[in-house]
């Protein structure tokens, strides 16, 4: 076995988790950790627009820096954990309780177009998820 001894680099403990997914929270936030926001220039941006999907009970997340666009809602950010907004507004208009559905989520990328968001702006789709069920909620 040949190892180039020069090549190993030290263990950082202090590197953070890395979670690279959309996280809801019982606190009607949803969360973008550090990993998700450095993989996708989050902190870019000053905040996100929701759009929903009721069959598929999906949830887009634009995120912008169009401050005037209706739906806005501002990120707060950090550079040690990563970011969140706060969504109490969306999830009680969409009557989600947010106990049902927290969780970290997969989530896909997609052309902003697909959903009529700016060309500009970075958009990501979650199905949301029951807690409790294996499969997508479906009513």
């Amino acid at each position: 076995m040949q190892i180039n001894y020069s090549n190993f680099e030290r263990y950082n403990k202090d590197v953070t988790r890395v979670v690279d997914k959309i996280t809801l929270t019982t606190s009607r936030q949803i969360g973008f950790p550090q990993a998700f926001t450095r993989k996708h220039n989050v902190h870019d941006y000053e905040g996100i627009i929701l759009y929903w999907e009721p069959n598929a009970k999906a949830i887009a997340v634009e995120f912008t820096n169009d401050v005037s666009q209706s739906g806005f809602t501002r990120l707060v950010k950090s550079e040690k954990y990563g970011a969140y907004a706060g969504i109490s507004t969306f999830l009680s208009t969409h009557s989600l309780e947010p106990k049902n559905y927290e969780r970290r989520y997969n989530y896909e990328k997609i052309e902003p177009s697909l959903i009529g968001a700016s060309p500009e702006s970075s958009v990501f789709v979650f199905q949301l998820i029951r807690k409790n069920k294996e499969e997508a909620y479906e009513a």
